[in-house]
């Protein structure tokens, strides 16, 4: 049986996206967590918020309100983290500041973790995921 013309063309139009997606320059943060465009978004089994997902994307998508951002667009005199003297970034900022290393012991799955990409290849990303957003939150960091 030949494939039907509504499927021949959802494929071609699916490999078209998966290698303008490949070749774009832009979500190299994200390329490295999914390196083919998925059928369904990240969240889609997951139990979070809408503010919680919004978070968790500009964490993923290294698009937030962190001081390199800041920086970059004449908001902050410097991108530099003033505890720990590196970059700062939405990852910095959850993941290794030492501003928040204590806060961070009191949550399981996120003091095994050191980066996004850790994140995503954890067995236990929803319970990491759900913890972060709730330390987000109770830290009132600003994404």
């Amino acid at each position: 049986r030949q494939p039907d013309a509504k499927a021949l063309m959802k494929k071609s139009l699916r490999d078209n996206h998966q290698q303008s997606y490949l070749i774009s320059d832009k979500g190299s943060k994200f390329k490295k967590i999914y390196q083919d465009i998925q059928p369904f978004p990240w969240f889609n089994k997951c139990n979070l918020s809408g503010v919680d997902i919004k978070l968790i994307n500009r964490l993923i998508s290294n698009h937030s309100y962190d001081k390199r951002w800041l920086h970059r667009y004449g908001k902050a005199e410097s991108e530099k983290c003033e505890i720990c003297d590196v970059v700062e970034t939405a990852e910095h900022i959850i993941f290794n500041c030492k501003k928040y290393e204590g806060a961070k012991n009191s949550y399981k799955h996120m003091r095994q973790l050191n980066s996004v990409e850790e994140l995503w290849k954890s067995q236990e990303r929803n319970a990491a995921l759900n913890e972060i957003s709730h330390f987000i939150r109770q830290q009132n960091i600003e994404f």
